[in-house]
């Protein structure tokens, strides 16, 4: 397999993984990351957290993998 396709492909699971995080925060923090709601803060705080930190930056990165992959600077 060449790199381009290899980056590719990793872009495109971290990209899916970020948009499942964005919208399904309670599913990411109990299953894959093994969080549980502190009872000193707000549930909704706690959520908010874990979109923008597994979500959001996750998404990003994932957005610039693939374009990467798609024109490499030479």
């Amino acid at each position: 397999m060449n790199p381009r396709v290899t980056t590719t492909v990793i872009g495109v699971l971290t990209t899916i993984m970020g948009v499942v995080a964005l919208t399904y925060p309670e599913l990411v923090m109990h299953h894959v990351l093994g969080f549980a709601v502190d009872p000193a803060y707000p549930a909704n705080f706690v959520r908010g957290e874990v979109r923008a930190a597994y979500g959001g930056i996750f998404t990003v990165i994932g957005i610039y993998t693939v374009l990467a992959a798609m024109d490499p600077a030479t």
